[in-house]
C-alpha cells in the first residue's frame, strides 16, 4: 500500500460521500462501531468531514453477549465516543446462544432490529445508520453467492443503501479495501480490536477469507477482490434498469376478486425469456412462501410456452411457485396464493 494512496483516503471517502448526497445538512448519522478496524475507519472518516457537511453523529454499538471480550468491545466503542465527544448508544443481546443454529444469521437479524429501532423513535435517534462494509466484504459475499448458487440479483450482494424503516441504512465504505483502511490507521496512530471469531475456520465466510480468496488471487488472479466487488457494483445497476422493467411488466395481469392475477397466457408467452422468468418471480416472492427456485422457475416458463403453442395441452397445468399456486391454461394464467399464504394480495 503506497504512501500517497494511504494519505488520499480520507479525500477519496469525501468525494465518494459528497456523490452520492445520502444526507442533508443538519441530519443525524448513527455509526455503527464493532472495534473492528473497518468499523472505526468509518466513524474517524466520517467524523473528519461531518462539521463542513454539517452532519450529526453518534456511535451504535451492538454487545452480542457471545465473546469473553464483548464487554471490552464494548467499552472499546464507548471510548471511543467520549473521546470524540459524541453520543452513544449500546444494545445488549439477551437471546443469543453459541449453540444455536445459523447463529451468524440470528445475530445479523438482532443487530439490524437494534439500528431499525434507533430509526424508529420519537424524535429519531438517527435519520440513517453506517456499517462498516468494505469491497473485501463484498468480494466474499459475491464468491460465496456464487459457492451457493444464485441468479444475476444474488451477485448485486451487499446494497449500499438499505430501507429500513422511516431511515435507511449506508454502507460508504464499498469501495474501499480492508488493507487500505488498516493502513491509514496505523498511520492515524489509531488502534482497533481483533475478533478472535473471525478466525473461526468452522464457518464459511471465514474459509472463503482466509484460505478460498488468497488461494484464488495467489493461483488465478491477483486482483480477484477488487474484480469481484466491481461485479456486484456493474450488477446492481443492471438490476435497477431490470426493476423497472419489471414494474412495467407487472401491469399486464388484472387483480381477481379476493386474492390472485389473471393475466392472458399469449402475454406473457411473448415476452422474452429473461423478462417472463423475472415477472415471475417478482409474482412469487409478493407470497410468503418457501423460495422460487430455478427449477421451478423454468417448469412453469416451459408450460406457458406450451398453453400458448400450436398444440397446447389438453388440461390446465397446475404449479406451485414460491407463495404461488400457478394455474396454466391456452388462454389464461392464474396466479393465485397458495394454502397457507392466504389473505396475500398479489400487485399487479
Amino acid at each position: 500500500m503506497s504512501a500517497s494512496s494511504v494519505h488520499s483516503l480520507p479525500r477519496r471517502f469525501a468525494e465518494h460521500w459528497d456523490r452520492l448526497a445520502w444526507l442533508r445538512p443538519g441530519q443525524h448519522l448513527a455509526v455503527a462501531v464493532s472495534g473492528g478496524s473497518d468499523s472505526l475507519a468509518l466513524l474517524l472518516l466520517l467524523r473528519r468531514h461531518a462539521e463542513r457537511r454539517r452532519l450529526q453523529l453518534s456511535v451504535a454499538h451492538f454487545h452480542h453477549g457471545l465473546r469473553a471480550e464483548a464487554d471490552a468491545d464494548a467499552e472499546f466503542a464507548a471510548a471511543w465516543a467520549r473521546r470524540l465527544a459524541l453520543p452513544f448508544w449500546l444494545c445488549r443481546a439477551t437471546t443469543l446462544r453459541p449453540e444455536m443454529p445459523n447463529l451468524e444469521a440470528a445475530a445479523r437479524r438482532r443487530r439490524y432490529r437494534f439500528f431499525s429501532r434507533l430509526l424508529a423513535l420519537s424524535p429519531p435517534a438517527a435519520d440513517a445508520v453506517a456499517t462498516g462494509h468494505t469491497a473485501d466484504d463484498q468480494a466474499e459475499t459475491v464468491l460465496l453467492r456464487l459457492l451457493r448458487g444464485t441468479g444475476p440479483g444474488g451477485l448485486s450482494a451487499i446494497q449500499p443503501v438499505l430501507r429500513a424503516g422511516r431511515g435507511r441504512i449506508l454502507r460508504p465504505l464499498l469501495p474501499f479495501h480492508r488493507e487500505e483502511l488498516q493502513a491509514w490507521l496505523r498511520a492515524e496512530g489509531a488502534g482497533w480490536r481483533e475478533d478472535a471469531s473471525n478466525r473461526d475456520l468452522s464457518r464459511r465466510r471465514n474459509r472463503v477469507r482466509h484460505h478460498l480468496l488468497p488461494a484464488l488471487e495467489r493461483e488465478y488472479n491477483p486482483r480477484l477482490r477488487r474484480r469481484l466487488a466491481a461485479l456486484a457494483e456493474l450488477v446492481r445497476a443492471e438490476e435497477q434498469v431490470w426493476a423497472e422493467l419489471t414494474a412495467q411488466d407487472r401491469r399486464l395481469a388484472a387483480p381477481m376478486e379476493g386474492a390472485g392475477l389473471r393475466v392472458k397466457t399469449m402475454r406473457l408467452a411473448a415476452l422474452p425469456l429473461a423478462r417472463l422468468r423475472r415477472l415471475l418471480r417478482a409474482w412469487a416472492q409478493s407470497g410468503r412462501g418457501p423460495a422460487c427456485d430455478f427449477v421451478h422457475l423454468q417448469a412453469v416458463t416451459e408450460a406457458i410456452h406450451a398453453a400458448a403453442g400450436a398444440a397446447p395441452p389438453n388440461r390446465p397445468r397446475h404449479y406451485r411457485l414460491g407463495g404461488l399456486v400457478v394455474r396454466i391454461t391456452p388462454r389464461w394464467v392464474w396466479l393465485r396464493p397458495a394454502p397457507g399464504t392466504c389473505g396475500v394480495i398479489l400487485k399487479p
